[in-house]
């Protein structure tokens, strides 16, 4: 969500998630009226929602865009797996559950970034080779 169009009701958002008060922060947005204008900008919706994105933000360390990371920690799971060795499937492994705890912070539907990735079809000596013990 951009910052919103009333100035007054961004500086308002701004100063409630810096840790003001709902009178400082009203005071701070340049509000004199503290008795009746205080609930009137709390409460409007879109203040709700500003306010929700940036305690959100702050949460995340102000960047709440985390579809790159999972990419990247995705990408670099798939690179260890392919290593075929035990301390690759290792760190695959770890890389993927971090993934998957990021992917639960996310406000998005549950699909856009769970799809499956494509599986190679392989032969039965194809598999035999990549997976059959070794002896």
């Amino acid at each position: 969500m951009p910052k919103l169009d009333n100035a007054r009701h961004e500086a308002f958002a701004q100063a409630r998630v810096a840790g003001a008060s709902r009178r400082d922060a009203f005071r701070q947005a340049g509000y004199d009226d503290l008795g009746r204008g205080i609930g009137r900008v709390d409460t409007r919706p879109e203040v709700v929602a500003r306010l929700a994105e940036l305690e959100q933000a702050a949460r995340w360390g102000g960047s709440g865009d985390l579809g790159p990371v999972i990419d990247e920690l995705m990408g670099l799971a798939q690179k260890a797996g392919a290593l075929g060795t035990a301390a690759g499937m290792s760190a695959a492994r770890g890389l993927l559950a971090e993934a998957a705890k990021l992917k639960m912070q996310l406000d998005v539907q549950p699909d856009a970034y769970c799809r499956p990735s494509p599986v190679p079809e392989l032969t039965k000596e194809e598999w035999l080779k990549a997976f059959a013990p070794n002896h």
